[in-house]
């Protein structure tokens, strides 16, 4: 084109702008920035936007800040290009206040920027946030779209705020948005982490297409519960599906076959561990699934070594083998599961706090037991099995005002413990019998 001597316009510019971004080519476009400030267009809105996302793509975003901070009259596209060049290369402080700044001046926010916000709030943990925004984006008439959507869905999933999912559940609906896969995938996992497997069921049947992550996600729902049957059965339908298992179905389903104590379950999962190539980095959660606590205390202090991080499986499988391995007393694992649990970069589930004091109610650490109870209690569970274990620990430690703390969560949340059951023979077959209240014998059924 130069050679031709045709002179590059304002619409030329930001096109070879663009490619250079996208090449990562900062050299060429340094020439192409030399061009422009001896041409007419160096104040051009559209070159300079470009010259701001093409040094940001490069890797140069103090210097794309210093265009955009020169820039007089800046429009949605500068403002929304300076975050995203922010946000790619994780510099989330300057982002969201760059994201306030731009709030604060009535700009028009594109719905990428707003997706890429409420995306960082997610991953950091503040739910509150990312649900708020989505919510903004409402009142701001800003149609959301697939991803904002999904995103709105986890944050009510990790809320447990089973009223706003429902709600957002509806408006989902109403948009037309319903059918999309990373949608019903998200509203799996929500309405699975609300306990409602009924809802998480239906959605996940009515499916027109499923990926691993929908396969995964209702098994994982089911199994975070300990409803076994269900997620071995779908574990079963999805590998005749034609599905392969992913480390995260291994890790979802391999727990409950050690917490039902389904050996023959475990060993086929094992068989199909040691022929995947791709599972032998896992070694540490079968070695603590299957009891051997010194070895996967071993390979979790030299995972530590090589500067991996563990992720929540790693934590919660090397917790379990510090107190299922059978070495708590003698080597003192109990201690080492405290100081996993307290120094863990994620929020102990409910499962762990009660596997620790199923282990502190085992050994007498009552006092680790209370400090454990306190913080499953904080979790307000519906689980009534976890409040007949911290009220058997306090009924062996004769805490009898803790005792009744606990029975009266129970009574409060409208929970009951299904009652013990003895089978008889009455000679024309077994039946089963229960205690009254008056410490008899009472038929388990009703004329």
């Amino acid at each position: 084109m130069l050679n031709f001597g045709i002179r590059p316009d304002e619409f030329s510019y930001p096109s070879v702008l663009m490619a250079c971004g996208e090449q990562l080519d900062l050299g060429f476009g340094k020439e192409v920035h030399n061009s422009i400030l001896v041409s007419n267009y160096g104040e051009s809105i559209c070159v300079r936007n470009a010259l701001i996302s093409m040094y940001g793509k490069c890797g140069e975003v103090g210097v794309a800040r210093v265009l955009f901070d020169n820039l007089p009259n800046k429009d949605g596209y500068s403002w929304n290009s300076m975050i995203s060049r922010y946000a790619s290369k994780g510099m989330w402080e300057e982002a969201f206040v760059l994201f306030e700044k731009m709030r604060l001046e009535d700009v028009e926010l594109n719905i990428i920027t707003w997706n890429t916000i409420i995306g960082r709030c997610l991953r950091t943990g503040n739910y509150d946030r990312a649900l708020d925004l989505v919510y903004q984006m409402r009142t701001c008439a800003i149609m959301l779209d697939v991803v904002s959507m999904a995103s709105g869905l986890c944050a009510c999933s990790h809320m447990r705020s089973i009223k706003t999912g429902k709600e957002m559940h509806a408006f989902i609906i109403h948009g037309g948005c319903a059918n999309f896969l990373n949608v019903e995938n998200a509203l799996i996992t929500m309405y699975a982490w609300y306990q409602d497997h009924r809802h998480s069921h239906i959605i996940f049947q009515q499916m027109e297409e499923k990926d691993i992550i929908s396969w995964n996600s209702i098994i994982s729902g089911y199994a975070h519960y300990g409803k076994y049957e269900e997620a071995s059965f779908l574990f079963r339908e999805m590998l005749l599906c034609g599905f392969r298992p992913n480390y995260v179905t291994i890790a979802s389903i391999l727990p409950l076959c050690a917490r039902e104590a389904n050996l023959q379950h475990g060993k086929e999962l094992h068989c199909f561990i040691i022929k995947r190539q791709d599972f032998s980095e896992y070694l540490l959660l079968w070695n603590a699934r299957g009891g051997y606590g010194e070895v996967a205390l071993k390979l979790f202090e030299e995972t530590n070594n090589s500067g991996i991080k563990p992720d929540l499986i790693s934590l919660v499988a090397i917790l379990s083998a510090c107190i299922h391995s059978g070495l708590v007393i003698q080597a003192g694992l109990l201690k080492k599961a405290e100081e996993i649990i307290k120094t863990m970069p994620f929020e102990p589930s409910a499962d762990m706090w009660a596997t620790l004091i199923r282990a502190c109610q085992i050994h007498r650490n009552i006092d680790l037991g209370e400090w454990a109870a306190e913080k499953l209690l904080a979790l307000r569970p519906r689980n009534p099995g976890f409040y007949v274990l911290i009220a058997n620990m306090y009924t062996t430690a004769s805490c009898w005002d803790k005792l009744a703390r606990v029975r009266t969560y129970m009574r409060d949340l409208g929970l009951l413990k299904s009652p013990g059951c003895a089978w008889v023979d009455l000679g024309s077959g077994f039946e089963p019998f229960s205690w009254n209240y008056h410490m008899r014998y009472i038929p388990y059924w009703k004329d």
